[in-house]
């Protein structure tokens, strides 16, 4: 256990970096607990061989289709989020990411497998240019890698390619969906246990001459606390909500494979 994970999970201790915060607009009740579906996990009996899936999840909603942002390289992660109309909000509901030896494909298979009994399959695919170049030894971008693999579990596939945004542009504008400045778009919320490590990386990431403070990613710290899931939230929120501001989302697309 590291020992930022120690002083949160064992100490009770809050880390907020009190620094100039990237995303110095996230507080705590931006975190929702209680989101196990106890309904389902009750039924299935003390039964150990039972692997976790999206039915242990309330906050997944089976009938709406999921939003997919990745950050690439040799930590590569990515969130899945998910908009419930119902409660006007946008949720962060799960992270994956590669650990010791695993690469791009061991994280899409993972949330394959974990989502393998949901009804809706349509997935909205995030991620900035890094995407569309090929990863070691291999014929395929990182884009096509996931598509690849989705496809092959069954998986729709839509790509709403991120692009590059500046790093104040972003830092303002995801601070103010996190203030919910704009009423008419959804507030955004995040699982606690289901994104534990991310929630790290957003609460001690800052900034450093107008800038994400990138240093941690070649500072010998685990990479998962470092800011690559803040880079992958950013690529996902800041289109998004841009894009529902003018009117043009629709998920259901047809151009999705």
């Amino acid at each position: 256990m590291s020992p930022i994970r120690y002083s949160i999970e064992v100490m009770n201790k809050r880390v907020f970096n009190l620094g100039n915060r990237f995303y110095k607009s996230l507080t705590e009740d931006h975190f929702y607990e209680d989101a196990g579906n106890y309904d389902y996990i009750d039924g299935l009996g003390l039964d150990p061989t039972i692997k976790r899936d999206c039915r242990f999840d309330l906050d997944c909603d089976f009938s709406q289709p999921m939003d997919l942002s990745f950050d690439f390289g040799n930590f590569t992660c990515m969130w899945v989020g998910q908009e419930h109309k119902l409660e006007h909000t946008y949720k962060l509901i799960n992270t994956f990411h590669t650990e010791d030896n695993e690469i791009l494909d061991d994280v899409v298979e993972k949330f394959c497998e974990y989502y393998a009994p949901k009804l809706n399959r349509l997935v909205c695919i995030y991620g900035d240019k890094m995407g569309n170049y090929k990863g070691g030894n291999t014929r395929w971008t990182q884009f096509e890698t996931i598509e690849r693999i989705l496809l092959k579990h069954g998986f729709r596939v839509h790509f709403e390619y991120s692009g590059d945004v500046d790093h104040l542009d972003r830092h303002d504008y995801i601070n103010q969906l996190l203030r919910q400045e704009n009423k008419r778009l959804p507030s955004i919320e995040f699982n606690k246990a289901n994104c534990k490590d991310a929630k790290i990386a957003l609460e001690t990431t800052q900034m450093i001459d107008g800038k994400k403070d990138k240093r941690p990613e070649r500072q010998n710290i685990e990479q998962k606390h470092a800011p690559h899931y803040g880079d992958a939230l950013d690529y996902l929120l800041y289109p998004k909500f841009k894009g529902l501001e003018k009117g043009s989302m629709d998920h259901d697309r047809a151009g999705a494979r």
